[in-house]
């Protein structure tokens, strides 16, 4: 044999079985495993096939010719399709894990696991400025690198204003921004930050929050980050991404987020929808993130009488926050706190 491969697939051995039928698979298969693998020394990989609703590997013999078994599987979750590899065996080689997630990318496919974060002693990283009036002294030292900040409040509060206001000045001060909407419009943002008077240049980007998976989420916005050498990132909001996840599903997208800013000394805010201040403070995401900002307000009773917006800072990692409760408003150039 002149030309010597280092690799051999076989795509696929189902079509080899169903023509020939089983013994003469069987056959093959010790034929591939004698000459190929243990003769000439090459890695080899059968690919084969399970029907929908199937259970077995093929025709039932190829496991236990093979070294080593890798199943890939689908599951359907509302309009999301997720994507499993389980790894049943794996001859003289130790496995972490019997199952892993995967996304098909332009790279090929990509394999992640949930990662395990260890709450170590971390470094104060440079801080950065909002430049919103009185914002940045409620958190006592501003929004610091590696950190997420969670704005939460009910809907109209001011939360997209308020990220708005955050990103045009941010990105005014030669910063990389990203801006990722769930629940608004690329030309409906950028007509509020022009009606607020938002001058500062930044990407904005509007996805389908049911589209992807936590991991798809996850990789896509690790590729944005670093090809475009993103320094901060806003996601509005979070609560559209979790109505299509489970409580699980949820708590590891935040994980990743989190993950992905200590990684990349990102400094991510996150937008969040809740009526109660004291419930967001005490949902399990609320541990992961270095600041929580809530935003409410007072409705008026009485003719003639003006909405009263206001915001507190619940808590700000390495910072003494201010914790008074401080009116604000919205106008010209963004919100006012006063």
């Amino acid at each position: 044999m002149e030309w010597k491969p280092d690799i051999v697939v076989f795509d696929s051995i189902t079509v080899f079985g169903q023509v020939f039928g089983e013994v003469h698979l069987r056959a093959f298969l010790h034929s591939i495993i004698g000459r190929l693998v243990n003769a000439l020394n090459m890695l080899v990989f059968l690919i084969d096939e399970i029907p929908y609703d199937g259970e077995g590997i093929g025709f039932g013999i190829e496991e236990f010719v093979a070294d080593g078994v890798i199943v890939l599987e689908m599951e359907k979750y509302g309009e999301i399709i997720r994507c499993y590899m389980r790894i049943p065996k794996m001859r003289n080689r130790p496995l972490e894990r019997y199952s892993y997630k995967y996304v098909i990318t332009e790279k090929g496919i990509e394999v992640f696991t949930t990662p395990s974060l260890e709450f170590v002693e971390e470094k104060i990283r440079e801080r950065i400025r909002t430049n919103v009036p009185s914002f940045d002294d409620l958190l006592e030292g501003d929004l610091y690198e590696g950190s997420i900040t969670l704005v939460a409040g009910p809907a109209g509060s001011g939360k997209t204003i308020l990220a708005l206001n955050i990103a045009s000045n941010i990105s005014k001060a030669d910063r990389k921004v990203l801006y990722i909407a769930f629940e608004e419009t690329v030309a409906g943002l950028r007509d509020t930050k022009e009606r607020l008077g938002l001058d500062g240049e930044f990407r904005i980007l509007s996805l389908v929050p049911e589209a992807k998976t936590p991991v798809e989420y996850y990789v896509m916005m690790k590729s944005l980050v670093e090809r475009e050498n993103v320094e901060l990132l806003i996601i509005d909001s979070l609560s559209a991404m979790q109505a299509h996840m489970s409580k699980g599903e949820f708590i590891k997208a935040v994980r990743y987020l989190q993950l992905l800013a200590k990684e990349r000394a990102l400094t991510v805010l996150l937008t969040y929808t809740s009526e109660d201040g004291e419930k967001v403070a005490t949902t399990g995401f609320s541990t992961l993130v270095d600041n929580l900002v809530f935003l409410s307000y007072h409705m008026p009773k009485n003719a003639e009488e003006s909405l009263e917006r206001r915001v507190l800072v619940l808590k700000a990692r390495h910072s003494e926050n201010d914790p008074t409760l401080r009116r604000f408003t919205i106008g010209s150039g963004g919100i006012e706190i006063e």
